[in-house]
């Protein structure tokens, strides 16, 4: 409600709720904790419909495939992307490749075609959703651990960040570098593309002990990418 009034909470985590996701019919939430669950809730009736269980691991970051939402990928501590099919928590897949944690899931607009997914061994992977095949690697050569990744309404565009305080924007087609943005003084942390307006980026950073203010900026996405404000 626009009153600010809360409708529902959800009950069942045991430790950090990291990530929470809506599935494209708003009918299913699924968040994703520390204490090694995934859970799957009704948003009408607010009761359990599903948990998955890792015991162990420590989910980071969860996104539903776009249009059916069938199913689930799912980042962790495992170093390996999962997706569950959403109609019996089962895994359906797993990408294998990232040698670290694994931080953040994006799937590309509008069908999902390819996932994009970033982890502290300071890569960003591209996965084919389909079969689970990786397509393309992104900053092989980076020192930076990646903590966060989005795709533009477009698809066409990813934008990541992380450690080093800068947000790179990616054109997904040949893997290239359109616009590194600087000017953050901490780790980036969360990335938004508007979902109607090319071009239009937010990006969050925050450190825990040091550095940081932690601000929000909005930059254009251009041939001279700026802030707007």
């Amino acid at each position: 409600r626009l009153d600010g009034e809360c409708l529902r909470v959800l009950r069942g985590h045991t430790e950090w709720v990291y990530s929470v996701a809506f599935d494209s019919m708003g009918d299913i939430l699924c968040s994703a904790g520390f204490d090694g669950t995934l859970r799957l809730w009704n948003v009408s009736t607010g009761e359990s419909i599903r948990v998955i269980r890792r015991p162990g691991v420590s989910f980071h970051s969860v996104a539903f495939t776009p249009g059916t939402g069938s199913y689930i990928a799912a980042a962790s501590s495992e170093k390996v992307v999962r997706m569950y099919r959403v109609s019996d928590g089962e895994i359906a897949r797993t990408l294998a490749g990232h040698t670290n944690s694994v931080t953040c899931v994006a799937f590309q607009p509008p069908q999902g075609t390819l996932l994009a997914t970033t982890s502290v061994d300071c890569t960003i992977r591209v996965w084919r959703a389909a079969d689970g095949s990786c397509v393309r690697v992104l900053g092989e050569r980076s020192r930076a651990k990646v903590w966060c990744c989005a795709f533009d309404c477009s698809g066409l565009l990813l934008a990541s960040g992380g450690s080093d305080n800068v947000v790179r924007v990616w054109r997904i087609s040949d893997g290239s570098v359109l616009s590194a943005l600087t000017g953050h003084k901490g780790a980036v942390r969360s990335l938004a593309f508007h979902p109607h307006v090319a071009g239009v980026l937010a990006s969050g950073e925050g450190n825990l002990t040091w550095g940081s203010d932690n601000s929000v900026r909005l930059w254009f996405i251009g041939e001279d990418s700026r802030p707007l404000i």
